[in-house]
């Protein structure tokens, strides 16, 4: 899986990893779970806890 392209979006690293354990037979409930927790993985290796803080601290911002 390649979540290494700039833009990617965590929804859609999200979206890609729940996939895959559905296609290998976990229920949608315990896919997503992990899903969710795997790409919080990816996200803060990637960024690191300054950068990843900016970022989810930019896109509260921009969500209001």
């Amino acid at each position: 899986m390649d979540v290494g392209e700039k833009g990617v979006r965590f929804e859609d690293v999200v979206r890609q990893i729940k996939r895959y354990y559905i296609k290998r037979g976990y229920s949608p409930e315990r896919a997503e779970e992990i899903a969710r927790k795997t790409a919080g993985k990816i996200f803060w290796r990637k960024f690191g806890k300054r950068q990843g803080a900016a970022i989810i601290s930019r896109a509260r911002r921009k969500r209001r």
